[in-house]
């Protein structure tokens, strides 16, 4: 025992891998209102007490100081960000200014904000074309934003809580108040892209210059998805590094050819390497500072600073702590699958490259980097993308072997020079060139897409499959980078128990009310519904729950029982009929002494209801 307990204690040498772990619990806690982590508080404070007397004392100090720090973060978060008070649904005349326009494929995006009597902004879809800055007065369908479309999925109300929007709906009359004349940055690099290339590639040059997806058509973004070449789209390291890189080089040039009799006076190198990371900076500002832009700029950041000083310090340590630090100033992102993907990749990959001391020289070096790359970030994303997403790409490996070449020597090069063409010269020289590089990477992602069995679509496992999933890949770092044989068998036993919890079936409910008329029952070995089931949400539920169900109808009459459960449209119903539970989703219900739920749950709350085995609610409030 003594033994196990010195083994783990090696851990402690890597302590600040397992600390965005220790402040994703203290965020969870105050996120999902789990009040009692409060203790965590008295807690540290009577480990702190006992620190002096030994090691396990202080660890133990150390875990509950970080949960509390998690805790702290999310309570300054919600004070920064309080609740607003949601708009219901309905027609509303509103008059604002316009925060942020997106170009989409068939209708376009516009947040509007200081909205004239309102708190908050409002999100809409539109036909017009607008410039960051107008001010207009539309009339708008407008619905609150939305709970889980069923128990335990994504849960945009919460989203849209952090991003201050109080309303989602579209555009039905509008008119410019006032015309705002200087357009912002990335307004003018969309339109100069729509402008000058096709619609198709427009949509994914915009994508990987300005982080707008919402224009790439649905069919292309889904072969991008399904080829496992999606991550191309978000700006993150590739991106951040061209720009560093190239922005160092040239000004490195241009500086030792102008300024030839100073180079040995002044730094070169330190002027070049901070003006690089400005650029980035402004960069990461085109795209809004999405996670991974951040991630990437914080980690370049890191790199330049430590060259400046001649200092090596990419390793596993400096990806925790750069999780950290994204965690404490933005907890909500904590639940992101973006955050969960790209820390865990980058995790891996520098965690490998770290115990092995691979180096990759010319051509050959390259391509074997990308295999193996493709390959170890495949492996170790898998269960957080059938998590989050329930699909599994087969040949994502493959697809990446020809992608990532002809993103990083083609696509994004001429990307970057056209940016700076349409700055200074305004012609659509590169922007053409990066056009056919486009073109090749979505026929690729295509035909990636149609090879049999390309992906798989799994159901979503336990959320404490997850956790043990990502233990056992820190563990497993740990382990080898310690060279210690019990640490990479407690990692291989990870492995094992979160095969084992992904591929036990959840624990079906009899009954699931899905949506505000929707309702799945459990009839022999199959589920039916009592209306006709959309495809999206037929895969949402299969996504979440593993349920496959028939479209047979349970109800053919007015009110019918199922199972104990009454469901029901006729409103005169007065519960006169022995049941368990009633459901009416087009009915309200009076006069109840049984658990109901009828149209003013589904339509005013807009809840993701389930109802267990024991016919007990469970509601996300």
């Amino acid at each position: 025992m003594q033994n196990i307990f010195r083994n783990i204690f090696l851990i402690h040498k890597h302590f600040i891998v397992f600390v965005p772990i220790l402040i994703f619990i203290g965020i969870n806690f105050i996120y999902n209102d789990i009040y009692y982590g409060l203790l965590m508080f008295p807690l540290f404070i009577l480990s702190c007490l006992l620190s002096h007397k030994n090691d396990e004392f202080r660890l133990i100090s150390y875990i509950f100081l970080f949960i509390s720090l998690g805790m702290i973060a999310m309570l300054t978060r919600n004070y920064i960000k309080p609740e607003l008070t949601n708009l219901s649904k309905g027609i509303y005349n509103i008059t604002g200014v316009v925060e942020k326009f997106s170009y989409g494929n068939k209708k376009h995006r516009v947040i509007i904000h200081k909205i004239d009597g309102y708190t908050g902004k409002i999100q809409l879809s539109t036909n017009k074309v607008f410039n960051v800055g107008d001010k207009i007065k539309t009339k708008a369908f407008v619905f609150p934003p939305s709970k889980p479309i069923i128990k335990g999925a994504f849960d945009f109300s919460k989203y849209a809580r952090y991003k201050q929007i109080i309303g989602y709906g579209k555009i039905l009359q509008v008119d410019i108040i006032q015309k705002k004349k200087d357009i912002k940055l990335v307004n003018k690099i969309t339109n100069y892209l729509y402008k000058n290339i096709p619609s198709e590639t427009a949509s994914v040059a915009s994508a990987l210059i300005t982080g707008n997806r919402s224009g790439i058509d649905k069919q292309n973004l889904n072969n991008l998805r399904v080829s496992g070449l999606a991550h191309l789209l978000a700006i993150s390291g590739l991106h951040i590094g061209l720009v560093i890189g190239s922005v160092y080089f040239l000004l490195r040039f241009l500086l030792i050819i102008l300024f030839f009799n100073h180079t040995t006076k002044y730094s070169i190198k330190n002027i070049c390497g901070i003006a690089s990371l400005i650029v980035a900076f402004l960069y990461a500002g085109l795209a809004d500072y999405p996670i991974p832009t951040i991630r990437a700029f914080i980690m370049a950041f890191i790199v330049i600073f430590a060259l400046l000083f001649n200092r090596q310090v990419l390793n596993i340590r400096s990806v925790a702590l750069v999780a950290s630090f994204i965690s404490v100033i933005m907890p909500e992102s904590i639940y992101s699958p973006s955050f969960h993907l790209s820390f865990i990749a980058v995790f891996s990959l520098v965690g490998f490259f770290q115990i092995y001391k691979v180096k990759m020289k010319g051509i050959k070096g390259f391509f074997t980097g990308v295999i193996m790359s493709s390959l170890i970030v495949q492996i170790v994303t898998s269960p957080f993308i059938i998590y989050h997403f329930g699909m599994f790409s087969l040949y994502s490996v493959i697809a990446n072997v020809i992608a990532i070449p002809l993103m990083t020597f083609f696509i994004a090069p001429f990307l970057l020079l056209s940016v700076f063409e349409m700055i200074i010269f305004g012609t659509p020289l590169f922007i053409k060139i990066s056009a056919i590089g486009l073109n090749i990477l979505l026929h690729w992602a295509e035909f990636i897409t149609n090879l049999d069995y390309s992906s798989f679509y799994l159901p979503k496992f336990s959320v404490y499959g997850l956790i043990i999933f990502l233990m056992m890949i820190l563990t497993f770092v740990i382990a080898k980078l310690e060279k210690n044989k019990f640490l990479l068998r407690l990692s291989s036993l990870l492995l094992i128990v979160g095969i084992i919890i992904s591929i036990i079936p959840n624990n079906k409910p009899l009954i699931f009310v899905v949506n505000k008329n929707t309702i799945l029952i459990k009839d022999g070995n199959h589920y039916v519904v009592n209306k006709k089931i959309s495809s999206f949400l037929s895969n949402a539920v299969y996504r979440q729950t593993g349920l496959r169900f028939k479209n047979d109808k349970i109800c053919n009459s007015e009110t019918c029982k199922v199972k104990g459960v009454i469901i029901t449209n006729n409103k005169k119903y007065k519960c006169n009929q022995n049941a368990k539970i009633v459901i009416a989703p087009n009915t309200l219900i009076k006069s109840c002494h049984i658990p109901s739920i009828d149209i003013t749950d589904m339509y005013t709350n807009r809840r993701g209801y389930q109802i267990n085995k024991d016919y007990t609610i469970s509601v996300n409030n």
